[in-house]
């Protein structure tokens, strides 16, 4: 369902790009190329293309909304790969410092997502940690939150991987209630959590944890994800 709902966007964005070109409505390219943007970030690996190219635009256009957001989808993808991070990285913080500028929620929740995801695999765990809570706390961000809390379960996972599953299972219940729907490059993300986890615990044991994760409501989830002591 979700592959046929991305060729169903897909067509109508070409449709919307095509008219918006033939009419001379920049803004509308623009923006046409910023949600293929989005799209390709559900594409398994996700991929830049259009994200640059909708940056491009909105920069000769001075949308600085626009900018903000081909910055976050950009920033998305070069994170992904470490011979492109530092320059995700670098597109993520203008991103964040635009977004506050503009007083835009969900474009600055949605770079601190990534930007923490960066330093969790990158980085500075503490720095991390900062980023992530940052997100968390973003009601703007709707399920998008769960990646943020995932994100923390593999911070956790060497020193506290019941913690790190019950976290993944947090991540489900967030996104469930949302009605997030997360591409695969992203679910990979949980479920090596839980398969790393369960050489420690044992395949019941996790199953357990995560259960309880699971069962949580959006808010203990969010409590939970919170508490680091």
């Amino acid at each position: 369902q979700l592959q046929q709902a991305g060729e169903v966007a897909g067509r109508l964005l070409d449709e919307s790009l095509e008219l918006a070109t033939q009419i001379g409505d920049r803004s509308g390219e623009a923006w046409a190329w910023l949600w293929r943007g989005f799209l390709e970030l559900n594409w398994n690996p996700p991929r830049s293309d259009a994200a640059r190219r909708s940056l491009e635009l909105q920069e000769q256009l001075g949308d600085r909304l626009g900018m903000c957001h081909s910055l976050v989808f950009l920033g998305v993808v070069l994170t992904q790969q470490a011979d492109s991070m530092r320059a995700g990285q670098n597109a993520l913080r203008r991103a964040v410092a635009m977004a506050k500028e503009l007083k835009d929620p969900w474009g600055e929740g949605f770079a601190q997502v990534f930007l923490g995801s960066a330093e969790v695999f990158f980085g500075d765990a503490q720095l991390a940690v900062t980023h992530l809570d940052r997100a968390v706390r973003s009601q703007a961000l709707g399920p998008i939150r769960g990646t943020a809390v995932e994100a923390l379960a593999r911070l956790a996972l060497a020193q506290d991987p019941r913690r790190a599953v019950r976290l993944v299972g947090a991540c489900a219940a967030i996104r469930e209630a949302g009605g997030g729907r997360p591409p695969a490059w992203l679910k990979r993300r949980g479920q090596a959590v839980r398969a790393e986890a369960e050489q420690t615990l044992g395949a019941e044991e996790t199953q357990r944890i995560w259960e309880e994760g699971r069962r949580m409501s959006t808010e203990q989830a969010i409590a939970y994800a919170l508490d680091h002591d």
